[in-house]
């Protein structure tokens, strides 16, 4: 009988071991499957401008040595800029982020897919902007490629155009975290 049982109780706690909990963020585009035996980490990998996931696992007793939270601090983030109901994916520019250095194009040059579509005096603010401040914003006339000054206000994590006429305009985010800098930009529309 005892035979029987010793090999039964060890599967189950093997069975038990597999069992996963899923773990996942809204504000941070990665989960994990933790279970004793094992962690499963999904991430979105946007350091070195690669923008795709990956995945990687990690076997007892690595998964114990393993935090999903070192995937998201170690690497640039992608940063949605919001208005009203609409997000649209900023672009990353210029970045100096754990000693390595990224240069980019001037961010009127850059390949906007999407345009935020926003009125004077709108507020626009920022998904996936933990722990970074707004060092300084450059505006600028898609058309003519000029800086606007004077027309742009901002905090440590929104920012507010005024008075500009109607049409497009490029917004380069200077933007801190620690040691770690980096430049985002997106395109926005004034309707008016």
């Amino acid at each position: 009988m005892k035979k029987i049982i010793l090999p039964i109780v060890i599967l189950v706690l093997l069975l038990i071991g597999l069992i996963p909990i899923k773990t996942f963020t809204s504000d941070r585009p990665y989960y994990s499957y933790d279970a004793f035996l094992y962690k499963y980490i999904k991430y979105y990998d946007d350091s070195l401008y690669n923008f795709n996931y990956k995945e990687e696992i990690h076997i007892f007793p690595t998964n114990y040595l393993t935090s999903t939270e070192e995937y998201w601090n170690r690497q640039i983030h992608q940063v949605y800029a919001i208005s009203g109901e609409q997000k649209v994916e900023t672009q990353v520019g210029d970045a100096e982020w754990n000693k390595v250095i990224y240069d980019s194009i001037f961010p009127i040059a850059r390949n906007y897919k999407e345009v935020l579509n926003v009125k004077n005096n709108d507020e626009i603010t920022f998904l996936y902007m933990n722990n970074v401040s707004i060092d300084d914003v450059m505006l600028y006339d898609v058309k003519t490629t000029n800086s606007i000054e004077d027309k742009i206000t901002y905090n440590d994590q929104s920012i507010t155009v005024h008075d500009l006429e109607k049409g497009e305009y490029v917004i380069n985010l200077k933007t801190k975290n620690g040691n770690n800098k980096v430049e985002y930009s997106f395109k926005i529309n004034i309707e008016e």
